[in-house]
C-alpha cells in the first residue's frame, strides 16, 4: 500500500477584506487583519473575507484539498475546494474569497486544510467585541 502524500506545509496565511490581482504578477491585499478581528457588532455580516495562503512547494504534498473554517462552537463553514494550479520553485499561492461571510459569535476561529479524514490547522484568529483601541 502506498503512503498518501502529506498535507501541504503552509509558510504563512493572511486574512483580509479583499485580494486584487494586478498587472505584472502582483496582488494587492486590502484591509489586512491582525490575529484579532473587531466587527462593529456580533453577529456581523461582512461583504467578503479573503485568505492568502502560501504553500511550501519544496516538499511533496497533495494538490487538491478542502478548506474549512471552524467556529468557536466547533461547527464548520465549508468545505471550500482548493486546487494548486500554479506554483513556483519554492512557493504556491491560494487566494480564497468567501462572500458574504458572517461572524456568528465571539471567540476563536480556525482555518483548516482537510483531505479525507486528515486535518491540519493552518491559521487561528479571534473575533472580539468592543473597540480595539481600548483593549490595547
Amino acid at each position: 500500500m502506498t503512503k498518501p502524500k502529506p498535507l501541504p506545509k503552509v509558510k504563512y496565511s493572511i486574512i483580509c477584506d479583499d485580494i486584487r490581482e494586478e498587472k505584472g504578477n502582483k496582488y494587492t491585499l486590502v484591509g489586512v487583519y491582525t490575529e484579532d478581528i473587531y466587527p462593529s457588532k456580533v453577529p456581523a455580516l461582512v461583504p467578503k473575507l479573503c485568505f492568502r495562503i502560501c504553500i511550501d512547494t519544496s516538499l511533496e504534498y497533495i494538490r487538491e484539498f478542502n478548506l474549512l473554517i471552524k467556529r468557536p462552537n466547533n461547527t464548520t463553514i465549508g468545505p471550500f475546494l482548493a486546487k494548486i494550479v500554479k506554483e513556483g520553485k519554492t512557493e504556491a499561492y491560494l487566494n480564497i474569497t468567501i462572500s458574504p461571510f458572517i461572524f456568528e459569535e465571539i471567540g476563536e476561529y480556525e482555518l483548516i486544510i482537510e483531505e479525507g479524514k486528515r486535518e491540519k490547522r493552518i491559521h487561528r484568529f479571534s473575533v472580539k467585541a468592543g473597540d480595539p483601541s481600548i483593549n490595547k
